[in-house]
Parts: structure tokens; C-alpha cells; sequence
């Protein structure tokens, strides 16, 4: 794989047995992209990862991890992280903040019950996915500072409230809050959004659609589908032509 005239290195053990990585491949300087995902009895990662200077790509989904290293955020090159279904992970380290390079974060499907404080000093980070933990009630207000967010995940976890200060995220073109069972009212702060083509509500407790919501002049995508107290649309519906 190329980049420009750059090699990029590559090295993928998916679905393999593996409970442990060699202690050697630390002095794989050039290794760009990295995959161990579904490897169910790896439980760690050792310090020496911290070396892998050049990693750009990290995937240790659907493993066994617990933690993520501290010293992990000394990997500033790393763009891609994905630490999703890790289902004893029960949150996402402080050193997650000091990668600076970070565009994409998956920890969907783990056992967070809140989102780091902190983390709109990630500036470059694009996609953003946190569906699927089960005990993740709220957001933090520091969301609404990732001002290059374009893609937010949080469906299926337990929001009963969407921020309102999310409507900042001007950027924002993609939001699925769905089934989040106990999310009866979408904020009038999603009608700021005016980036957003895609709002999936689907499978929550709404009882109305948010006023203003005529006003998303590129939203192409709405799904409110299973939403069994919704009897009735909004006149501003109309306006989405």
C-alpha cells in the first residue's frame, strides 16, 4: 500500500487466537496500519506499542481489552482508532485527548457510562462512534466543541436528552440517536444544524417531531420510524422539499 511515494506497511491478524502481542513488534518503526480485531483472548496491549511511531491505524476491536495504555497518546500520527466492542472497556483513557492527528474513534458496543471530559481538544476528529453502550445516559458538554465532527453515533445506548448546545456542530451531517428508549423530545437546537442530511430517531419514545425542523434545508434522510407515541406530524414537515 502507497501513500504519495511513501510505503505504507500493513499487518493484519484478524480472527486469529492470539492472547498476547510479541513484545518485538515494537521495533516495527515503519508499521502504518495495524490490525488485531476479533481476537477474543486478547485481554492487553503492551507498553512497547507506545514506540510504533508511524502508526496511522489501530484496530483492537472485538477483543478482550479492559484498558487502553496511558501512553498510547503518544502515538500523534494515529488517524484511525477503533476499540469498539471491547465489552469489559468501561471507558476511554485521558490520553485518547492528547492524539492530535485522531479523525475517527470507534468505541461503540463496550460498557461506557460516560464520555471523556475533554474531548473537543480532539479538532481533527471527524467520526465519532458511541452506539451500543448500554449505560451511556448523557453526553458531556464538551461535544459541542469538536467543530469537525461530521458523523455521531449514539444509537442504542440510554439518552434521555440530546445536548443543546449540539447545534454548534456546524459541521454535522450525519446523527443517528436511535433506539434510545428513553428519548422522548428531540432539542430545538437540532434545527441549527444546517449541515445535517441524515436524522435516524427511530425506536425511541418521541411524542412529537421537533418544531423547526423545516428549516434543514439539506436533510434528505429522516427515520422516525418505531416511535409508537408519534400521532401526529408537525405542519413544518411541508417545508421539506
Amino acid at each position: 500500500m502507497h501513500r504519495g511515494n511513501e510505503v505504507q506497511r500493513c499487518l493484519d491478524v484478524t480472527r486469529c487466537d492470539l492472547d498476547g502481542v510479541p513484545q518485538g513488534m515494537g521495533q516495527l518503526e515503519k508499521l502504518s496500519k495495524l490490525i488485531l480485531k476479533d481476537n477474543k483472548r486478547l485481554m492487553k496491549l503492551l507498553e512497547f506499542m507506545e514506540a510504533m511511531k508511524s502508526l496511522t491505524w489501530l484496530d483492537v476491536g472485538g477483543c478482550d481489552l479492559d484498558c487502553v495504555l496511558q501512553g498510547m497518546g503518544q502515538l500523534d500520527k494515529l488517524s484511525d482508532l477503533n476499540l469498539s466492542n471491547n465489552k469489559r472497556l468501561v471507558k476511554v483513557p485521558e490520553c485518547i485527548k492528547e492524539m492530535a492527528s485522531l479523525t475517527k474513534l470507534d468505541v461503540g458496543g463496550c460498557a461506557l457510562d460516560y464520555v471523556l471530559q475533554g474531548m473537543g481538544q480532539l479538532e481533527k476528529l471527524c467520526d465519532l462512534n458511541l452506539s451500543h453502550n448500554k449505560k451511556l445516559m448523557k453526553l458531556r458538554e464538551g461535544i459541542e466543541e469538536m467543530k469537525s465532527l461530521t458523523w455521531l453515533d449514539v444509537g442504542g445506548c440510554d439518552l434521555d436528552c440530546v445536548l443543546q448546545g449540539m447545534g454548534r456542530l456546524e459541521k454535522l451531517y450525519k446523527l443517528i440517536l436511535k433506539d434510545n428508549k428513553r428519548l422522548v423530545k428531540v432539542r430545538e437546537c437540532i434545527q441549527e444544524m444546517e449541515s445535517l442530511t441524515r436524522l435516524d430517531v427511530s425506536g425511541c419514545d418521541l411524542d412529537c417531531v421537533p418544531q423547526g425542523m423545516g428549516r434543514l434545508e439539506n436533510l434528505s434522510d429522516l427515520n422516525l420510524s418505531d416511535n409508537k407515541r408519534l400521532v401526529k406530524l408537525r405542519e413544518c414537515m411541508e417545508q421539506m422539499t
